[in-house]
């Protein structure tokens, strides 16, 4: 008789571990590395260069739009998951995995770490929550425990920014809850009936020509069919945006026309079952009404006329015994330097007839999107996100931070994580209500009008973007794992399931490294590279210890900016205190090098920088058998290197790699089983996204039959050679060599974006990190596989 195992995601990868909750006071509080610009790697030019280099990674020829091109494969892959979910769960092997080695897909955590949430919806009924996670999944749970759950790992949603968007309308009568939401990339909206296991596009008629982002989506009254949102179109610069309008739960929509500037565009649903839903357009403030006409209530007269960079927020309530709506409107107001920066308040406490400035103003502009709440029934409490959240409890007499985003290192369930992306207050009872935050530490809550917080992570919001891992190769194989401003994240002895994570820097990591099996671990910060001498040792209670650290400006005296946001790093082969790093020194003519980086064992890492200038950045370094290869772009391609002599003289070989352009080499990959032949991956969208050399780097040739045209971030290899695995923005994929082509191995893991894999030979497995799904095993290694051997 034919027998499988189904191994979708949670379904079978083991009990989920007890996640550790961080208590008050057991850490260590010293910033390592110091943050850069008043946030930890995430704010003010910081995310400029990260939004920079992340685009530059899908590099493509001038016109192809590479956000569609991977909305259209994981569009085909997701029709791929269904048939073969359903293949195995008849007992039959699809014949797509012939030729890929038995293995099971496992979750392994972070558990107790959540990564960037963008919106939340709270349904007091069933005090459930859901959030949207902004890395593509939608998560729920109750307040009440808080065992949270993926709705959605069998459809991912791609923001092409920093926003994403959904809305929830209940259940009414034998009309089951829907979920709605936005996909970007897709350009459309998408609708579930079942709780996010199947969705249904939109019509998509009166969509914008040129979908570029949502910023606003709200439902009229959570109970209703009516459902409104603001899309921006990236026809004009800057971009506008246009009010759409859906009276059949999301099925079709209505364009309601331009309505100005995406970013100083408001859109607002009072909730409470008022049915009120309002627009702020500059000054100009409407009401929507049921039939979409525009009612013109006032204009705030004051406001301060929106510079190009500049956002407005709107948030408001009814008040308690009137029922009057109350409101306040925010301005951001950019100033010559970030200390400068203020947000100008205005409010109204008689339904918006009368507009009067606050005396106070909120001493910061948002960086990642508008964060503007108010308390659902009482006029005096409001805030406004940035770095940090600012609140006021006098009706804008004075605005105060909640916390400082140092504070949470140390009291991670009761201080805020950095950079705000949301604030909403739901109304429990009379009187008595719930705020939600959302950070790019996850969610928070407060029941007492924002004078205190509660994490609401720590138990399974396993929603990690993560940019890397590394795995220490000897038992009990330690985890670090580079995450996006989540910080350095270490297990020293990770369960088998999903495990709990020490998280022992703040900030920005990626580009993990060792050369002595994991004894000694290098890594980079946005700004700096550090060094764990001892990374098997972090119990769960250590946060912010204080590693050897190089920064980039104070130490190196480098051009940051014209540094990749997070550089490559590469121990250096027999001297594990050692590493290289891609740099960029300023001078007459901009200089790109390799430094050379060595630590004394203490506390202090000097460098030294090579003679060879690449031209640009180099962007990916790789070592074997004594020779040294890297990768830098040259303006129409990547341009490939090899030396004996890092620090010497470097030879350059092919100059487009080798006939395609556009290629942005992310990985390079010796085979660890036949001297000469090196992979290297990057950018496919305009030419193949892996070349194979089989001359140490002399010419290349295409190796791109059955890869889609996407952004190949990693590579990983068995030390036999045999199995070869790519992590891609699209998903995880295995190389059959009986066919010589490319096979994808996702279903049964999440979708999401797969951005680096490593193959651990101890475990018989490949290693990936997504990012905004956490980390994820492709096991090979035992009997708890998806088919046994003779599918016995």
């Amino acid at each position: 008789m034919n027998r499988v195992t189904l191994f979708f995601g949670i379904l079978v990868s083991g009990a989920i571990a007890a996640a550790a909750v961080l208590q008050p006071g057991t850490h260590a509080v010293k910033s390592m590395p110091a943050p850069t610009d008043g946030g930890p790697g995430e704010s003010s030019d910081d995310l400029h260069r990260q939004q920079v280099w992340m685009e530059s990674m899908h590099n493509h020829a001038p016109g192809v739009d590479w956000r569609s091109m991977d909305a259209a494969t994981r569009k085909n892959l997701t029709l791929l998951r269904t048939r073969q979910t359903a293949q195995i769960a008849r007992g039959i092997r699809p014949a797509e995995l012939s030729a890929v080695p038995v293995g099971v897909w496992h979750e392994r955590g972070a558990n107790n770490w959540g990564g960037r949430v963008s919106a939340v919806d709270y349904d007091p009924t069933a005090d459930r929550l859901t959030v949207f996670a902004h890395g593509g999944e939608l998560w729920r749970s109750t307040r009440a425990n808080l065992n949270w759950q993926s709705l959605n790992d069998g459809r991912y949603f791609k923001s092409n920014f920093a926003m994403q968007n959904f809305v929830r309308l209940a259940a009414v009568g034998t009309t089951p809850e829907r979920l709605i939401a936005a996909d970007d990339t897709a350009h459309g909206f998408f609708y579930s009936d079942d709780g996010g296991a199947h969705w249904t596009a939109s019509d998509t008629t009166n969509y914008p020509a040129n979908w570029i982002e949502t910023s606003y989506m709200i439902a009229r009254d959570p109970g209703g069919s009516q459902v409104y949102a603001l899309v921006a179109d990236n026809t004009t610069v800057p971009y506008q945006v246009y009010l759409l309008a859906s009276g059949d739960r999301g099925a079709t929509w209505t364009n309601l026309g331009a309505q100005g500037g995406e970013n100083t565009v408001a859109l607002f649903a009072m909730g409470q079952g008022s049915g009120l839903v309002y627009l702020l357009n500059g000054s100009t403030f409407d009401r929507i009404e049921p039939g979409n006409s525009l009612t013109a209530l006032t204009s705030i007269s004051s406001a301060p006329t929106p510079g190009a960079n500049d956002q407005i927020g709107l948030a408001g309530g009814l008040t308690t015994g009137t029922g009057t709506p109350f409101f306040y409107a925010f301005y951001e107001v950019h100033g010559a330097t970030s200390a400068t920066d203020k947000t100008d308040v205005f409010t109204s406490i008689d339904g918006a007839t009368t507009w009067t400035a606050a005396a106070a103003t909120v001493p910061a502009v948002s960086y990642i999107r508008v964060a503007a709440g108010t308390s659902s029934f009482n006029p005096l409490i409001a805030c406004y996100g940035s770095v940090n959240l600012f609140c006021t409890h006098d009706g804008g007499a004075t605005f105060a931070a909640v916390n400082d985003w140092s504070d949470y290192y140390a009291n991670v369930g009761t201080k805020l994580h950095a950079d705000l992306s949301f604030v909403k207050s739901y109304l429990i009872s009379p009187g008595n209500e719930v705020f939600f935050i959302g950070t790019d530490g996850g969610i928070f809550e407060s029941t007492d009008g924002m004078q205190t917080v509660k994490n609401d992570n720590p138990t399974g919001l396993r929603s990690g973007q993560y940019y890397g891992s590394y795995t220490g190769r000897s038992a009990p194989y330690y985890i670090s794992i580079g995450a996006q401003d989540q910080g350095y994240q270490n297990s020293s002895a990770p369960s088998s399931g999903n495990a709990t994570f020490a998280q022992v820097v703040s900030g920005d990591y990626a580009s993990l490294t060792s050369s002595n099996d994991g004894g000694t671990l290098w890594l980079n910060y946005a700004g700096s590279t550090i060094v764990d001498g001892a990374p098997g040792s972090h119990p769960l209670n250590s946060v912010q210890l204080n590693f050897p650290s190089w920064d980039f400006v104070n130490d190196g005296h480098l051009d940051k900016n014209n540094m990749l946001f997070l550089p490559p790093l590469l121990a250096y082969p027999g001297n594990p205190n050692s590493a290289l790093l891609s740099t960029a020194t300023a001078g007459t003519t901009e200089n790109f090098n390799i430094t050379q980086l060595t630590w004394d064992g203490a506390d202090t890492i000097t460098a030294a920088t090579g003679t060879n200038n690449f031209g640009s950045s180099v962007t990916a370094m790789a070592t074997a058998g004594g020779t040294f290869f890297a990768t830098a772009n040259n303006g129409s391609g990547a341009s490939f290197f090899t030396t004996a002599n890092p620090m010497g003289a470097w030879t350059q070989t092919v100059t487009t790699l080798p006939q395609g352009y556009y290629l942005t080499g992310q990985a390079i990959l010796p085979d660890p089983s036949t001297a000469g032949v090196i992979y290297v991956c990057g950018s496919g969208y305009s030419n193949p996204g892996v070349y194979v050399s089989i001359d140490s780097g002399t010419s290349f040739n295409p190796m791109n039959t059955g890869m889609p045209n996407t952004l190949v971030h990693s590579l990983a290899i068995s030390p036999d050679g045999k199995n070869l695995f790519a992590a891609t923005d699209v998903g995880p994929y295995y190389y059959d060599r009986s066919a010589s082509s490319w096979t994808f191995i996702g279903t049964g893991a999440p979708a999401n974006s797969y951005w680096n894999v490593e193959f651990l030979p101890a475990l018989n497995a490949a290693r990936f990190s997504t990012f905004g799904r956490g980390l994820w095993d492709y096991d090979m290694g035992g009997g708890d596989l998806i088919f046994r051997e003779g599918f016995e």
